[in-house]
């Protein structure tokens, strides 16, 4: 025999439809009748959005549906997410003798960007400082005889269509008048600072 939920007759006098889950009356919390929700009605064509929400089903817009239901054009998405760019410079590093580790002794240190599972993100970080901090192979094969060669690098790596705020530039300006080795970029940056000091070989023709 089924079970009459004894609030119906108030819940329905109210106007309100028995939902799964619990409903307050008063002050005595009832569990209704667990009788489906109606099913939220789909849009057959693309939702039109207003004020955030579609005017039909009430999909709420996020990303890129979220500019377009500002009226506002969204934003193009960039070749690589600087996430990528980050772990190519990594594997450029490593390929000119550079070991990388993230328990062990290593000579690649990651500051920004993204970090592994479970590694604290440290938001107490001072703006500018840059996302990798690298210490270089000892001897460079290909440098010029007499040339100094950097032991270490910053490098604040961005992808194809970032910009760098002005704490950034301050800083590589900072590295530039005391003599110290900055990269602000991708792989293209990086291969043209690994070849400037002798640690990659440029092509010739």
């Amino acid at each position: 025999m089924s079970r009459q939920n004894p609030f119906a007759a108030i819940l329905a006098g109210a106007g309100l439809e028995p939902r799964r889950g619990r409903t307050v009356v008063g002050r005595t919390r009832i569990r209704p009748s667990l009788a489906p929700a109606s099913p939220r009605p789909k849009c057959t064509t693309p939702c039109l959005y207003e004020r955030g929400r579609c005017k039909f089903c009430g999909r709420p817009a996020y990303g890129r549906r979220k500019a377009r239901a500002r009226g506002q054009a969204p934003r193009p998405r960039a070749c690589a997410s600087e996430k990528v760019v980050q772990r190519d410079c990594i594997a450029l590093y490593v390929a000119i003798g550079c070991h990388y580790s993230a328990k062990d002794e290593t000579d690649i240190y990651v500051l920004g960007t993204r970090r592994r599972r479970g590694d604290h993100q440290g938001t107490m970080q001072t703006p500018g400082i840059c996302d990798l901090w690298v210490f270089l192979p000892a001897c460079a094969p290909l440098a010029k005889p007499g040339a100094v060669t950097p032991t270490c690098v910053w490098h604040e790596v961005k992808a194809e269509d970032g910009v760098p705020s002005e704490a950034q530039l301050r800083f590589q300006q900072k590295c530039f008048n005391r003599g110290i080795a900055h990269v602000m970029g991708g792989v293209d940056a990086l291969t043209a600072f690994l070849i400037q000091h002798g640690f990659l070989v440029g092509d010739r023709r």
